[in-house]
C-alpha cells in the first residue's frame, strides 16, 4: 500500500504529530544558550637554530602548562576574572543541570570549583606540524571569552624558561668518560691479540687479575713453550725442566693423571673450572715425562694429536720440531679479534658523538613568542540553521511514523469489503455524513458533538447524497427476501449508541412516506426517547402506555408533518423496558400495525440492552447500523451473531456517517461525492 495513501488517510495524525514535535524542538533551540569562542596563537619552544617542526612531546607539555590549575589560578587572581567565570557558569548550565536545578552546586563558590570550571572551557591545539599552538576559551559572552583567552596567553608567555647549558656539560663529560673506558679495553685486547699471535703468554698484570685456575693453566702453557725451545736448541734435558715438582711415586702421579683425564672428559664442568683442571693435568703430564719419558711417549703422542686440532699450528709443524715434543697451548686469536673490532667501533662512535657535541654551537634557551591575541568573537559557535533543518526532518519523520502506526492499528469499519469479509452479510447502504450548512466545527472534525436529531433530519432531506443512499436502502429492503414474499416490518438497531440508527429510521420513514406509502415508526428505545423532539410531536400517550395497557395502540399514534407518516413515540422513560417488550401487548401491536405498508422499529443498541433481541421474532428482518470510522468490526460481528442466535433474520448493514472525502482512500466502492443529476 502506498505511503502517500496512508498519509492522506491519517493526515490529521501526521500534521498534529509533526507540529507538536517541531514546536518542542523549536522551544529547545530557542532556550539553548549561545557560546562564543575567542582564540589566540603563540609559538612555543622557538630557538635560533631549532627546527620549525614541532616535537609532539614538547607541544603536549606546553598545552598541559596552559591548562594547568596553577596557570589558571594566576589568571583568576586578576581583578574581576573570578566573578566573570562564575557568572558564565551560571548562565550556561547543561540540560540535566537545568532540569534538576543543580546549577549552583556545579558552579560552586570556592576557588577550586572556579578553576575546574575554567579548565573545562580551555582548548589548546597545535596548528599543523609547526610549533604554533592555538589557545581557545569558550564562554556565554564574547567579552568573557576574549578576556580569558588573552589573559591565558599573557600568563603563559610570562612563564620562565630553563637553560640547556648545564645539561649540555653533563652530557659531554659522560661521553668522554665512556671514551676513556672503551680505550682502555681496546688496549688490553690488542695486547692479548699480540700475545696470541706470537705464541707467548699474556703479560703478568693481566694474569694476576685472572682466577687461580686460569693462572695455573697459563703457567703450564709457558712451561710447555720452554720444553719446545729446549728440544730445538738441544741444550736442556727433560729432567732439568721441572726440577721443583714434588717427589711422589710415579704410580701415584699416573693415577691422578688418569682421574683428571676422566673427569675432564665425562663431567664437562664450568669453563673456568675446566681450565684449572686442564692446568693440573698438564703439571702431572710434565712430571710423568720427567720421571718416565720413554714409557709415557705413546700417551704423550696421543695428547699432541688431540691438541693439534685446537692450536693454530699443524701436526706437521709439531713433528718437524720433535716427534715426542710437548706443545704449549696458545690462546685462539679469532674471538679476541672479533671482540677487538667491536670495541674499536664503539670507541669511534663514542668519540665522534663527544666531538660533535663539543663542536656544536650551544643553542639559546627556547622562547615562547606571541603570534596574535584573541579578538572579540562576532558570532556564536553554534549554527542553528542545521539544527532547525534537523528538527524539521525529525518532526516529519515522527509524524509519518505516527500516521502509519495509526493506520495499521485501526480496526474500525472503513470499507464495505471489510464488513462483508467478517460476516456473510450485505452492505445495504453507505449513508454520507450530514454536515449542516454554517456549522464549520462539524465540517472540520468528525468527532464534533452530535447535532440535534431534528437538525440532522432537516439537513439530510436537503442533501442529495443522503437521499440517494436512503433510496438505495429502501430498494434493497423491498427486493430482499424470497420472490413473491412481501416484507413490511423492519427492526433497525446498532451495536453501540451514537451509530445513527434513529436518524436512519426516521430518514428512511420520511423518504418512503413521501412516495405515497403509509409508514408507521415505533420508538422502542424507551430509556432515551428522541422521536417527540425530532418530529415536533405534541405530548400524549406513548408506547409505554400501550404496553402497560393504559391506552390502545390506535390512541398512541401521533400524526407528523407528512400525511402518510405516523409515529408512536416512547412516551415517559422507564427502566423495565425488556419486560414490557416481552409481553403479549407488543405482539398485539405488531399485528395491528400490519395495516401499514411499512413498519419501522427503532430499538436500543444490542450491547446495552436485550430489547432488540426480544423483538427480532416479531419483524420480517433486521437492519444493523454501524458508524464509519468509529464502530469496530468485532462489535458488528457480535451483533450479527446475537440477532441470528435470537431467531432474527439480518437483511444487511447500513454504514452511517461516511466521510465522502476520505472514503475513497479506504474503499474500492467509494460513496459518490456528487449526486447523479444533470447540471442546471
Amino acid at each position: 500500500m502506498s505511503l502517500i495513501i496512508r498519509l492522506r488517510r491519517r493526515k490529521w495524525w501526521f500534521v498534529t504529530t509533526s507540529t507538536v514535535v517541531f514546536a518542542l524542538a523549536a522551544t529547545v533551540l530557542t532556550a539553548w544558550p549561545y557560546h562564543y569562542s575567542a582564540k589566540g596563537t603563540v609559538i612555543v619552544g622557538e630557538t635560533d637554530g631549532s627546527s620549525r617542526l614541532a616535537e609532539p612531546v614538547d607541544i603536549e607539555s606546553q598545552a598541559a602548562l596552559i591548562r594547568s590549575p596553577r596557570l589558571i589560578h594566576t589568571v583568576l587572581a586578576r581583578p574581576g576574572v573570578t566573578d566573570a567565570v562564575r557568572q558564565d557558569c551560571e548562565h550556561a548550565p547543561s540540560w540535566p543541570e537545568r532540569l534538576t536545578g543543580m546549577t549552583a552546586a556545579v558552579c560552586g563558590v570556592s576557588v577550586d570549583d572556579t578553576i575546574a570550571q575554567a579548565v573545562r572551557q580551555v582548548r589548546v591545539s597545535p596548528v599543523g606540524a609547526s610549533r604554533v599552538i592555538e589557545v581557545r576559551y569558550t564562554a556565554t559572552t564574547p567579552e568573557t571569552a576574549q578576556r580569558m583567552a588573552n589573559f591565558l596567553i599573557e600568563a603563559f608567555l610570562d612563564e620562565p624558561r630553563p637553560s640547556f647549558q648545564a645539561d649540555r656539560e653533563r652530557a659531554v663529560a659522560r661521553l668522554r668518560k665512556e671514551v676513556a673506558v672503551i680505550e682502555t679495553a681496546v688496549r688490553e685486547d690488542e695486547s692479548k691479540l699480540a700475545s696470541a699471535r706470537h705464541g707467548t703468554a699474556a703479560p703478568a698484570p693481566v694474569q694476576d687479575k685472572l682466577p687461580s685456575a686460569t693462572g695455573a693453566a697459563q703457567q703450564a702453557m709457558a712451561e710447555n713453550a720452554l720444553i719446545m725451545k729446549s728440544y730445538q736448541r738441544g741444550i736442556v734435558g727433560l729432567p732439568d725442566v721441572r726440577a721443583g715438582l714434588d717427589a711422589r711415586p710415579t704410580e701415584a702421579v699416573q693415577a691422578d693423571y688418569d682421574a683428571l683425564q676422566a673427569r675432564i672428559t665425562t663431567e664437562a664442568p664450568d669453563p673456568l673450572l675446566l681450565r684449572g683442571l686442564q692446568a693440573q693435568r698438564e703439571e702431572l703430564r710434565l712430571r710423568l715425562v720427567r720421571d718416565n719419558f720413554p714409557g709415557f711417549r705413546a700417551a704423550n703422542r696421543a695428547y699432541l694429536a688431540a691438541a693439534a686440532q685446537k692450536l693454530p699450528v699443524t701436526l706437521q709443524t709439531i713433528a718437524d720440531i720433535h716427534p715426542d715434543a710437548p706443545v704449549a697451548l696458545a690462546p685462539d686469536p679469532g674471538p679476541i679479534e672479533r671482540t677487538l673490532d667491536l670495541k674499536r667501533q664503539l670507541y669511534v662512535d663514542a668519540y665522534r658523538r663527544a666531538s660533535a657535541l663539543e663542536a656544536e654551537a650551544l643553542p639559546a634557551s627556547p622562547v615562547n613568542r606571541l603570534v596574535n591575541l584573541a579578538e572579540r568573537p562576532a558570532v556564536p559557535d553554534e549554527r542553528l540553521g542545521p539544527a532547525w533543518i534537523a528538527s524539521a526532518i525529525l518532526a516529519l519523520g515522527l509524524g509519518t511514523v505516527a500516521a502509519i502506526a495509526r493506520d495499521v492499528s485501526d480496526k474500525t469499519i472503513r470499507s464495505a469489503a471489510a464488513i462483508e469479509g467478517v460476516r456473510d452479510v450485505t452492505v445495504l447502504a453507505q449513508i454520507p455524513r450530514v454536515t449542516p450548512a454554517g456549522n464549520l466545527k462539524a465540517r472540520l472534525s468528525s468527532t464534533a458533538p452530535a447535532l440535534p436529531l431534528s437538525d440532522t433530519l432537516a439537513a439530510g432531506q436537503r442533501s442529495p447524497l443522503v437521499q440517494d443512499a436512503l433510496r438505495g436502502l429502501h430498494a434493497r429492503l423491498v427486493l430482499a427476501g424470497m420472490a413473491g414474499e412481501r416484507r413490511r416490518t423492519f427492526l433497525i438497531t446498532s451495536a453501540a449508541p451514537g451509530e445513527g440508527k434513529s436518524f436512519t429510521t426516521l430518514a428512511l420513514a420520511q423518504l418512503i412516506a413521501t412516495s405515497g406509502r403509509r409508514v408507521l415508526v415505533v420508538e422502542c428505545d424507551m430509556r432515551r426517547p428522541t422521536f417527540a423532539a425530532a418530529l415536533n410531536l405534541s405530548s400524549g400517550p406513548g408506547l409505554v402506555d400501550v404496553l402497560r395497557g393504559y391506552v390502545p395502540a390506535r390512541e398512541a399514534v401521533a400524526r407528523t408533518a407528512i400525511l402518510t407518516l405516523d409515529a408512536i413515540p416512547a412516551g415517559v422513560p422507564c427502566a423495565d423496558t425488556t419486560e414490557l417488550l416481552m409481553g403479549t401487548r407488543m405482539a398485539d401491536l405488531m399485528a395491528w400495525a400490519k395495516e401499514y405498508d411499512f413498519v419501522l422499529l427503532d430499538t436500543p443498541p444490542t450491547d446495552v440492552l436485550m430489547d432488540a433481541r426480544v423483538l427480532v421474532k416479531l419483524v420480517d428482518g433486521v437492519v444493523i447500523c454501524t458508524r464509519w470510522g468509529r464502530s469496530k468490526l468485532g462489535d458488528l460481528g457480535a451483533t450479527v451473531d446475537g440477532v441470528q442466535a435470537s431467531g432474527g433474520y439480518v437483511y444487511g448493514v447500513a454504514v452511517t456517517m461516511v466521510e465522502t472525502g476520505q472514503h475513497a482512500l479506504f474503499d474500492s466502492r467509494p460513496v459518490p461525492r456528487r449526486a447523479y443529476m444533470a447540471e442546471t
